[in-house]
């Protein structure tokens, strides 16, 4: 699971890349507007546990600036 730390509504993703770079990830991104404290915003599929694990942590939802 990839959960959000903070309350925002301006963010991106990070480590997506490097997380897909994991043979057998795959990572799906629910595309909500908003994110609060531990909110789901995707999760990362592999072959087994071990390798889901690995990869979700290497995804971070970052808060952008208030534009």
């Amino acid at each position: 699971v990839i959960l959000a730390e903070d309350a925002a509504d301006h963010f991106h993703f990070e480590g997506i890349e490097e997380a897909m770079s994991i043979p057998g990830t795959d990572v799906r991104i629910f595309g909500k507007p908003s994110t609060r404290p531990n909110r789901r915003m995707g999760v990362v599929l592999a072959s087994s546990v071990k390798l889901a694990t690995q990869a979700a942590h290497l995804v971070k939802v970052v808060s952008d600036p208030i534009p």
